[in-house]
């Protein structure tokens, strides 16, 4: 095999790429089989070690990361060391960053959300706090690392309370220094504590400047938000969407307004994105309304009008999952797990006071159609035994036992028939005692004969 050959043309591939792909953006024709070759290619070239990735131009690698969470890796990998020097390449610079880990955060194991918030991290740093001194920044670091920060701080990109002030940054940083910095003896010794606040404190400031640069929010424009809204550039649909929410986030009847109604029928994403978005300002302001709102539009949007789209239910999915689940403050987020890995694991809990008041026949809803996905069906299950176990109402609700006994005689996957099979005993065991355990002392000697 020619080596030489295959750098050589390793050493021309960017400029080919970025050729065939911009050449296609610009012309507003995504052609998948160019796509294609070029993600062939690059894997190909992966099974030469001598090759050196990181001179992959960071454009063609972000771009690819749409389409294949393989360069989503790969762009994590050879592009994060480096990626304050390159980020500048991109469209929009570190928003287009912001934009890929919102799209992708609820699909994206710990170790990529983990990397993205190093991106965004290592940015401010380098932009506001170079003069830092190693310490102080790795220590900043270990705050957020080990608070689990990364897992949860893409909710900021969709909604920042108290845009006026700075009332939750002072929330938030004396929460984070309390947990993380005080009640560690070993940290306390070597740090200057006041100094030390006031660089935590600034540094959330910052990132309160990001976020709300990001979200555009006092950056109003002329055009008019449906033209913003129905475009085909992506920067301009994002400032309507934030500017939908800015006009409409107070507004309880919005959903009978004619553009909500054309929103709905256009773009159904955009339409959950503002569902979302005001779900988050709701549960800062007032739990009880947030939950309420929750269970209203989304009885009337998914259930109601028979939503079939498999990425809108898995979005409602993980919106509701999100809210519901406690994450276990010690676990490591620098590996290979999704969240929903962390469920089955054991590290995280969902209390049974925050799933009480989610409406049963939206997890049903969500059940029933959400078949592509068997880890987000059994916790979708788990979540409707256990509101079940608490009342004989929800139970009633979803057709009984006979909903159970169906499941058990038509599902084919082991893990769904192992929860349908441990209910259906759990709840003969209590129900009908005598009989069940006659029945099962009779299949235990039927086994030992």
């Amino acid at each position: 095999m020619d080596y030489f050959l295959i750098l050589d043309f390793f050493n021309k591939f960017n400029d080919m790429c970025l050729t065939c792909l911009f050449c296609n953006i610009l012309q507003n024709n995504l052609n998948l089989e160019i796509i294609n070759i070029i993600i062939n290619l690059l894997k190909y070239f992966l099974n030469f070690p001598f090759l050196d990735f990181t001179k992959i131009d960071i454009r063609i690698l972000f771009f690819l990361c749409e389409y294949d969470e393989f360069f989503l890796n790969l762009f994590t990998i050879y592009k994060l060391p480096n990626i304050v020097k390159e980020i500048n390449k991109l469209d929009n610079s570190i928003y287009s960053i912001i934009d890929l880990f919102l799209k992708k955060n609820y699909f994206l194991k710990l170790n990529s959300k983990f990397q993205f918030f190093t991106i965004i991290f290592q940015f401010l740093i380098f932009k506001k706090f170079n003069n830092l001194e190693t310490l102080q920044k790795d220590l900043l670091f270990y705050i957020f690392y080990k608070s689990n920060f990364p897992i949860y701080f893409h909710i900021l990109f969709k909604y920042f309370p108290n845009i006026e002030n700075y009332e939750f940054i002072k929330k938030l940083s004396k929460f984070l220094f309390i947990e993380f910095i005080y009640k560690n003896e070993d940290i306390l010794t070597i740090l200057k504590t006041n100094e030390f606040f006031e660089i935590l404190f600034k540094f959330l400031i910052q990132l309160q400047k990001l976020i709300l640069n990001y979200l555009k929010i006092y950056n109003f424009t002329n055009l008019d938000l449906k033209e913003l809204l129905f475009t085909k550039k992506n920067n301009l649909i994002k400032q309507g969407e934030f500017l939908l929410f800015y006009f409409y986030k107070e507004n309880d009847n919005f959903t009978n307004l004619e553009i909500f109604k054309e929103i709905y029928f256009e773009n159904k994403f955009i339409f959950l994105n503002f569902i979302e978005k005001k779900f988050f300002y709701l549960k800062y302001l007032n739990l009880e309304k947030a939950i309420k709102f929750l269970n209203e539009i989304f009885l009337e949007f998914i259930v109601q009008k028979k939503e079939l789209n498999n990425l809108i239910l898995k979005n409602v999915f993980f919106i509701i999952f999100e809210f519901i689940s406690q994450l276990n403050t010690n676990i490591e987020i620098n590996n290979n797990f999704t969240f929903l890995d962390l469920f089955f694991k054991g590290l995280i809990t969902i209390p049974y006071y925050l799933l009480k008041d989610i409406n049963i026949t939206i997890l049903y809803y969500l059940f029933e159609h959400l078949n592509d996905d068997i880890s987000i069906k059994s916790i979708l299950l788990l979540l409707i035994i256990e509101k079940c176990n608490n009342s004989k109402n929800v139970l009633s609700s979803i057709g009984g036992l006979s909903f159970f006994k169906n499941l058990l005689q038509n599902e084919k996957n082991e893990q769904i028939i192992y929860f349908t099979s441990k209910y259906l005993m759990k709840h003969l065991s209590q129900s009908f005692p005598n009989e069940y355990y006659s029945y099962l002392s009779n299949v235990i000697l039927k086994s030992q004969k």
